[in-house]
């Protein structure tokens, strides 16, 4: 298991070193036939970000794993997540959907992740459609940094999306990607 940052144009992501279960460092292991709790303590006001890879031996299967992750504001939890381990792809659809007013209650905003498993940096792609196929003609492109990775809102990816929309995002990429939304 390795805790990787972001990463950036023209640099390889670096390793973070993470306190998981007690122990600081950036590549923990798994003993075998075995399951593992890897908790992460709040830091304070420093968030990490980044991305986490999982690799078997050579004499092993891939392991099964997920995250699951909270966001706490004065000890109440505000939000709780979970991202399965994802399979790398070079073309994924995602629903997305944004409704009400950025920042206000019941407010609803889409976010993508995409994670650069590959030594180079990866070309990606993405395009709006709606619900019935149409395009909106909204599209970007992205380099993720090799190793690295990427998590942005819908509408800091589009800024020109509707307050109130509901479509499919499509990535396209050059070489293999993770992506989650």
């Amino acid at each position: 298991v390795q805790f990787s940052g972001q990463g950036s144009a023209g640099e390889v992501a670096p390793l973070l070193n993470m306190n998981v279960n007690g122990t600081s460092t950036s590549i923990y292991q798994i003993p075998p036939r075995s399951a593992v709790r890897m908790a992460t303590p709040n830091a304070g006001t420093v968030v990490q970000v980044g991305s986490v890879r999982v690799t078997p031996d050579a004499a092993s299967s891939a392991p099964a794993a997920f995250a699951i992750f909270s966001f706490r504001n004065g000890g109440i939890t505000l939000t709780d997540a979970g991202v399965p381990a994802l399979q790398s792809g070079t073309a994924f659809q995602i629903y997305m959907e944004s409704t009400g007013v950025l920042g206000q209650i019941r407010s609803v905003q889409t976010g993508l992740a995409i994670a650069n498993p590959s030594l180079s940096p990866v070309a990606v792609d993405l395009a709006v459609t709606k619900l019935d196929g149409t395009s909106t003609g909204l599209s970007t492109s992205l380099s993720i940094p090799s190793g690295g990775q990427i998590a942005r809102f819908t509408n800091e990816l589009f800024p020109n999306l509707p307050a109130a929309f509901q479509g499919i995002v499509t990535l396209t990429a050059a070489a293999p990607v993770a992506v989650t939304g």
